[in-house]
């Protein structure tokens, strides 16, 4: 064992002697945590020399390949390209005017101001500086002149003024420290060393080969005197935190610790037999220790906050899996192998169960009833007498029954009224014997639905609970009663239950947080989202109404008070865990004691538990449409310019994944919550914004909100003169238009009136013309011939037919539209006296589409009685055959209807030469219908068509076919 460690063991042994046990005293143990950052982390090289916190809150590392600005997410790395005046950077400070200054190995000096690199190529002080080798200090002086060593003298910048001060001129050691007292007394203090700090009352401290060395108001003395192993292993930096220890890294053997306050105490050491270069302790605490090619390490150190024990400083194991503590104040860890162990005051012990390893055997539940010790294992359940010091696994053989085997892959233990609860496998177990005896006692198998089981809880009442695949159930003693109310928001296996003061329960589940139940109903629900450090929990721990919760993101702890829960804390490897991924955990007012999968670690519950000041907050970039703007106080940007980007961080080291942010755009708005570190807002309105942003770790207060305002422009046909402007071009073409309107309303209604009376007179003269002194002349004919063959009967009939179609002709002649059903009507009278005039020389048909509605369909009166007629007149009777005429009328589409009239006469004459003087027949009725569906065509804005075509072009009598197609709706 390490003296160090030996020595740590020792001080807790005496100091728990002169105390009562109450828990594992923390104030005088050490226990840190390591974080390594390298290269694959963005560090530009695994090489650092200098470290140095702005005061902003970044950190920054000098190495051999660049430097580097860290935030606790992201490296920003700078080189030649960028500016720097070389890529190995020895040395840096920070001037009171916040510029950061380079020093580089071969005498280039640079500096880094409000996000730009200056140099000797665009800065004029850097010009007068010049290079006079290797610069190896930096100091500003209480005048805020810049002081750099170098190893031939001193370059000292004065504000604008630059000299050079050579060290064998006035005589003063190079290189050397520089320091300055109250009264601008100038110090040159001989030291090989590059390293030093100022402690906060303005003391130099600085190492000698052996010692530790001071300046300040009284001169040079000597601190303290260093341990052999020390000196021998070379100090190269020097860093003080707030706790009063001084931490020194080494040239071959890590990093030691002395207590300023006792100086007699050996130092800790850390990190033994890595070399080292620089240290620095930021504003967190943190100390972050450079190596020559490991990276960086962030040393957290927890004195009097935390303490872990894993295989690195004791023989407890990097795993355990479970805690509790017996009524001697004895913690009694579960870890691998059937591992378990003993921790008090005397130490820790592993108890002798050697002869019951099992590889891969989690401890996964610890319950400790009288003497004994149960633990629950994925091999079985593991019983240890503490008196007797043996241990065995306790055979769970349901005894009632012949067959069976021995219970296996036990998840939890408890002790109920009626004996030791055990879950396991797909069954609870419960032994009237407490499994102290193996003397055949029958046991109690709880069997439900035959489901794996995961946890067994006994209430304050004796009511059994336990978890299954299926669900959460209970159990009195007599009979299992499943929990459906509770179940529909159980969505994961229930992990653990607990039990608060007021008899409400606590489930823990495996994805979906807590659950808390009373009376078997719903009370609350807390996850995530909520507060909770993560849904997955593992197990709970409740004392007096404050509630611990061990989940894979580290321990939430609340409290509960008539169903409200308040002062919530987060605790993770910032507050010192080993680890995040916390397995079991057992609590009182003093101490919180965590089983992690990284050792054992015990919390200071009294000073744990304090608020942290917030993260520093910074916007780090505006980016509008992807372009990097410059820092300004309000931005202007156009009315396409409305695409905005924020990036923001919230610095702390020490809690950087647990750092989160709100944010909106105004003071109105709600907040909006986000974990990443930028904002991007596409197509704003036109106006003004306020963005604000805040952080915050876990659920500790928020910091003062972050401001950028900026003005988006309305774009010019939004401005009030445009409008206006545009207002009186509208109205003005408004008037023009509705003067327009009126008047092509007025001309259409003219045309319309004008196409009216002409459809009126060719209507007229449509009637006149089917009602030709021919037709007449030769119906009264057959008339008078029937008569004379004193064929009265045919007479009478012909003369009512005749009479008939008179009256028709008289109804229809006041009509524009007739039904399909009347024109059918009116034809079929026409064609009928036709007939009896010609006898068989005529035959006719009338064909109607079924899916037309004779009855509202309307015609254009007297549209096909004038074709009818001419192909009966000029085309049958000229013939030499019988003749017949077909007229179909059908739907040509859902909007129109096709008229077709067909006969076998003898056609339409050949165009003849104009010198026979032959005059071609014209219908002055088919002309008349023509020119109406011209008009009505015109008038309805629909269309009308007209096609005559031979009907037989091969045959001697070629036929006429005239189609004729109009709307289907003509009102």
């Amino acid at each position: 064992m390490k003296r160090g460690q030996w020595i740590l063991k020792l001080i807790v042994v005496l100091t728990i002697a002169l105390a009562p046990w109450h828990g594992i005293y923390l104030c005088t143990a050490q226990s840190v945590t390591y974080k390594l950052y390298t290269t694959g982390d963005g560090l530009p090289s695994a090489t650092v020399y200098h470290i140095l916190q702005d005061r902003e809150g970044f950190m920054w590392y000098a190495t051999d390949a660049g430097v580097s600005r860290f935030d606790g997410k992201h490296f920003t790395n700078y080189t030649l390209k960028d500016g720097l005046g070389e890529n190995e950077i020895l040395v840096m400070g920070q001037d009171h005017l916040n510029r950061i200054w380079f020093l580089g190995f071969s005498g280039s000096l640079s500096y880094f101001y409000n996000g730009k690199i200056y140099n000797n190529k665009n800065d004029s002080i850097v010009m007068k500086v010049g290079n006079h080798g290797t610069l190896l200090h930096y100091y500003e002086d209480k005048k805020n002149r810049i002081w750099l060593s170098s190893v031939y003298g001193y370059t000292v910048i004065d504000n604008t003024d630059v000299q050079y001060i050579a060290s064998v001129e006035k005589n003063i050691p190079a290189p050397g420290l520089v320091y300055t007292d109250s009264s601008n007394k100038i110090s040159y203090i001989n030291s090989m060393f590059r390293t030093y700090t100022y402690l906060d009352d303005g003391t130099l401290l600085y190492p000698t080969h052996d010692s530790i060395m001071q300046i300040n108001e009284k001169g040079s003395q000597l601190l303290f005197r260093l341990d052999k192993n020390v000196y021998e292993a070379t100090v190269e930096g020097i860093a003080e935190t707030n706790d009063k220890r001084l931490w020194l890294s080494t040239a071959t053997d890590g990093v030691y610790c002395y207590d300023l306050r006792e100086l007699q105490r050996p130092p800790e050491h850390y990190l033994p037999g890595v070399i080292m270069t620089t240290i620095r302790c930021d504003n967190e605490d943190n100390v972050w220790a450079g190596t020559r090619n490991k990276g960086i390490y962030m040393i957290q150190p927890w004195h009097g906050l935390a303490i872990t024990y894993n295989s690195s400083n004791s023989v407890l194991p990097d795993n355990s899996y479970s805690v509790t503590r017996a009524d001697d104040g004895t913690y009694l860890v579960g870890a691998d192998a059937s591992q378990l162990y003993e921790v008090s005051a005397k130490g820790i012990t592993q108890l002798p169960t050697s002869t019951l390893r099992l590889p891969h055997n989690r401890v996964v539940c610890t319950e400790c009833i009288g003497p004994y010790l149960f633990a629950a294992t994925d091999k079985g359940l593991l019983q240890y007498d503490r008196n007797q010091k043996k241990g065995r696994y306790v055979s769970l053989r349901y005894r009632t029954e012949k067959t069976g085997g021995d219970a296996r892959a036990t998840k939890a233990v408890c002790k109920w009224k009626y004996g030791l609860a055990v879950a396991e496998g797909y069954n609870i177990y419960v032994d009237s014997t407490h499994g102290c005896i193996d003397n055949g006692e029958p046991l109690v198998s709880i069997d439900a639905n035959n489901s794996r089981k995961y946890t067994v809880f006994s209430d304050r009442n004796n009511l059994l609970w336990f978890s299954a695949t299926t669900g959460l159930y209970s159990y009195d003693g007599h009979k299992t009663m499943w929990h459906p109310s509770v179940n529909e928001y159980i969505h994961e296996k229930i992990s653990d239950i607990a039990q608060l003061k007021d008899g409400t329960l606590v489930l823990a589940t495996h994805g979906n947080g807590l659950i808390f139940m009373r009376n078997d109903s719903v009370l609350k629900t807390l996850g995530q989202t909520d507060g909770l450090a993560h849904d997955i929990c593992r197990r709970l721990f409740i004392h007096d109404n404050t509630v611990y919760v061990a989940t894979a993101g580290g321990i939430t702890v609340f409290n509960w008070l008539d169903g409200v829960i308040g002062n919530v804390h987060i605790y993770t490897t910032s507050n010192g865990l080993a680890t995040d991924n916390v397995n079991d955990i057992w609590a009182n007012d003093a101490v919180i004691c965590a089983s992690t999968s990284g050792g054992l670690t015990f919390l200071n519950a009294r000073t744990v538990a304090r608020h942290r000041p917030p993260p520093l907050l910074y916007i780090t970039a505006v980016r509008n449409m992807q372009h990097l703007l410059q820092e300004d106080t309000v931005y202007h940007f156009g009315y396409k310019q409305n695409s905005l980007q924020f990036d923001f961080i919230g610095i702390s080291f020490r809690s950087a994944a647990a750092v989160h942010y709100r944010y909106r755009l105004s003071a109105t708005e709600p907040w909006m919550y986000t974990d990443n570190n930028s904002v991007i807002y596409s197509s704003l309105l036109p106006g003004s914004y306020r963005f604000e942003v805040a952080a915050r770790i876990h659920n500790e207060p928020w910091s003062a909100p972050r401001i950028i305002t900026f003005y988006i422009a309305t774009p010019f046909w939004r401005t009030w003169w445009f409008i206006s402007l545009i207002s009186v071009a509208s109205a003005t073409g408004i008037f023009f238009l509705f003067r327009y309107r009126v008047r092509a309303n007025a001309r259409k209604q003219t045309e319309e009136l004008r196409f009216k009376r002409q459809i009126t007179e060719l209507e007229q003269q449509a009637l006149q013309a089917m009602m030709n002194p021919h037709f007449i002349f030769n119906v009264m004919n057959t008339i008078q011939q029937a008569i004379n063959d004193s064929d009265t009967h045919r007479a009478n009939i012909y003369l009512s037919d005749f009479a008939r179609l008179i009256r028709m002709n008289l109804e229809i002649s006041a009509k524009r539209y007739i039904t399909l059903e009347e024109e059918i009507a009116w034809l079929e009278l026409y064609l009928s006296l036709e007939q009896i005039r010609f006898g068989h020389r005529l035959r006719y048909t009338i064909v109607v589409d079924p899916t037309i509605d004779q009855y509202e369909t309307l015609v254009p009166v007297m549209l096909l009685q004038p074709y009818i007629e001419n192909a009966i007149w000029h085309g049958i009777l000229p013939g030499e055959m019988n003749g017949y005429v077909q007229v179909d009328i059908m739907k040509h589409n859902e909007d129109s209807i096709c008229v077709t009239i067909t006969d076998n006469g003898v056609g339409r004459p050949k165009e003849q030469p104009k010198a026979t003087g032959r005059k071609t027949h014209v219908s002055r009725g088919m002309q008349l219908t023509r020119q109406r569906l011209e008009l009505l065509a015109k008038l309805t804005g629909k269309e009308v068509s007209i096609y005559i075509e031979d009907a037989f072009p091969d045959s001697k009598n070629r036929g006429t076919r005239v189609i004729i197609i109009f709307p289907s709706d003509l009102e």
